[in-house]
């Protein structure tokens, strides 16, 4: 059987191609197992430096860890970003952090995009376990000076795959960004 003399020098081509790639990954160690989100974390730490100054979310306590309550697990990076993973056995909200305000207008931001009543969302919470505004749903006004938690709330059957939330509370319409520019 006779090949086309261009269909045998595209095959060559291509073989020298993957050979030279394959020798060049080995040489440079360029074929090591790695994460998707190892690049992401590298990306993410070299655009943020520090998170947002005028975050008023100043203590961060959710530490990495499984609900026991819904089944989902928690990731938090250095920076306060959580990942969520898992799917709900209930619904439930974990303490993202506690904060003292005074009067005034606030705002709250930081949900994944890809959120939905569903599955799981940041949300502000007063004295008594309340809700008082989901994240990016306008602003909130309080109006005596008062401890709230930030939570995480999460859905029962709710299917969470590398949800991740960047909470921002701020007194400005204008720093809705999690990190510094």
């Amino acid at each position: 059987m006779k090949i086309k003399r261009s269909t045998r020098n595209a095959i060559i081509l291509a073989v020298v191609l993957l050979l030279t790639i394959s020798v060049l990954g080995m040489v440079t160690q360029g074929f090591q197992k790695w994460k998707p989100g190892d690049v992401k974390e590298n990306v993410i730490s070299k655009i943020t430096k520090e998170r947002n100054p005028d975050n008023l979310i100043d203590e961060i306590t959710l530490e990495d860890g499984k609900d026991v309550t819904s089944d989902v697990s928690y990731k938090v990076d250095k920076y306060g970003r959580v990942t969520l993973n898992g799917t709900a056995s209930d619904t439930s909200s974990v303490v993202y952090a506690t904060v003292e305000l005074e009067p005034g207008t606030y705002y709250l931001t930081g949900d994944d995009a890809r959120s939905s009543n569903k599955t799981a969302y940041l949300a502000i919470f007063d004295g008594e376990n309340t809700i008082v505004k989901r994240a990016d749903m306008g602003a909130f006004t309080v109006s005596s000076t008062a401890t709230y938690t930030v939570r995480i709330v999460v859905f029962e059957d709710g299917v969470i795959s590398n949800f991740q939330i960047a909470p921002v509370l701020s007194a400005s319409e204008d720093t809705p960004f999690f990190a510094e520019k």
